[in-house]
């Protein structure tokens, strides 16, 4: 009974350095929101550029189905109810 009391204030001392670390992170990184709508504003822009060059293709007939398809769902994005719901 004695070691495991003894180890279990070892464990309650000891630190994790992952642990350290996260702190430490967290305290000294600042999130900018410029960078993150650039980032999320390019993202979507090149996004859609690869769509418009995949039109260029010649694709198949299920292809072009699907490439119509993806294209329905991100123009009306908004007005479908699934993507609407929080999770």
């Amino acid at each position: 009974i004695h070691k495991v009391k003894q180890n279990s204030k070892q464990l309650k001392r000891d630190v994790n350095l992952d642990d350290a670390d996260k702190d430490i992170e967290n305290s000294l990184v600042t999130y900018n929101g410029y960078e993150n709508n650039r980032e999320n504003f390019e993202f979507w822009s090149h996004l859609f550029g690869e769509i418009e060059q995949w039109e260029k293709l010649k694709l198949k007939d299920n292809e072009k189905k699907v490439l119509d398809a993806i294209k329905i769902l991100f123009d009306s994005i908004d007005e479908i109810e699934i993507f609407n719901k929080k999770a």
